[in-house]
């Protein structure tokens, strides 16, 4: 359960710290002339022991662990739900396909978050949400209403998405400077994603209009000046933030989008990673817990590179930050 103690927590995140996975093993695994010496090397740090010799559920119990620690030792669960809970909008997202294609696919679904992850896939079969927050049930009911027009999945998955991050920014107000930062600039990024993905879906305006997120830096119609592609408003942004504004504009003009989309994963765990040393605040604890998520995203990454003989500089460029 639960403990009180911040100063007990920050102890108990320093004594895992070691075991993360470094930048130096990622390195030796992408160099590895094979999937199998590629997970060799993984396995030797000890990576997933208890989870077998497929890589995807030695990722998948390392995040289960994670979760599990970061909710015995939290001091403030009102702040861990936060992060945590983003599984549970996602894992909400696997179960409504799962229900639209008739099909089991425990694969698809997360083991970070706050309720387990079985729970979602009952309550949106059953169509119940009564066990559910507050918050999600009001989801639920605008993804129902969603769905009962046929509504393309992409749009689904930007309500969902939406409706975890608006509820997260109201709570984060609640804490502490690092939780309310972070939160903000997951804000900016996500609408920054929005109106780069909307085109490329036949998105109007009153569509990106309808799913921009108040909380950040960037004002809603700014945004929405950047999807019309006004001449001074790339200007503004970087009067805000002049590196979001160069990417964005990369971006936007026939860039690549998964570079904008590393940048925005580096820059969040840039933002925890600058708290690591930190003992009096809450800090290290979410760093741990987003430590092991990007770790998982990288060695789901390498591992995929690997199996498809994808060349080693395509997987490097690609490849996320770790946490040490």
């Amino acid at each position: 359960m639960p403990q009180g103690s911040l100063n007990y927590a920050v102890a108990r995140v320093k004594s895992r710290e070691g075991r993360l996975l470094t930048a130096d093993r990622l390195e030796r695994m992408v160099d590895a002339p094979s999937a199998e010496e590629a997970l060799r090397l993984l396995a030797e740090t000890g990576y997933g022991a208890q989870a077998g010799g497929d890589y995807e559920k030695m990722a998948e119990w390392e995040l289960a662990q994670a979760a599990s620690f970061v909710e015995s030792v939290t001091p403030d669960e009102r702040v861990t739900d936060l992060f945590l809970m983003r599984g549970d909008y996602q894992n909400m997202k696997a179960a409504y396909k799962m229900r639209a294609l008739g099909v089991n696919a425990p694969e698809a679904l997360t083991q970070v978050s706050k309720f387990p992850p079985q729970l979602m896939v009952d309550t949106v079969a059953q169509q119940n949400y009564v066990v559910l927050p507050e918050h999600m049930q009001e989801a639920t009911a605008q993804a129902e209403l969603l769905l009962s027009t046929g509504v393309d999945p992409r749009a689904l998955d930007l309500l969902l998405d939406g409706a975890w991050l608006r509820w997260a920014v109201q709570q984060s107000r609640k804490a502490d400077a690092f939780v309310r930062e972070y939160f903000t600039a997951m804000t900016d990024f996500a609408n920054a994603s929005l109106v780069l993905r909307a085109p490329h879906m036949g998105e109007d305006a009153e569509f990106v209009r309808g799913q921009l997120t108040q909380g950040g830096r960037v004002p809603r119609e700014l945004w929405l000046a950047l999807y019309a592609r006004e001449a001074e408003a790339l200007g503004e942004l970087g009067k805000i933030d002049r590196a979001l504004a160069v990417k964005f504009d990369a971006a936007q003009n026939g860039g690549k989008l998964w570079e904008f989309e590393k940048y925005r994963d580096d820059t969040l765990l840039d933002m925890a990673r600058d708290g690591r040393s930190e003992l009096f605040t809450i800090r290290p604890l979410v760093g741990y817990l987003l430590a092991k998520e990007a770790e998982a995203r990288a060695v789901r990454m390498v591992m995929t590179a690997k199996s498809n003989r994808i060349p080693r500089d395509i997987l490097r460029e690609r490849l996320r930050g770790l946490y040490v």
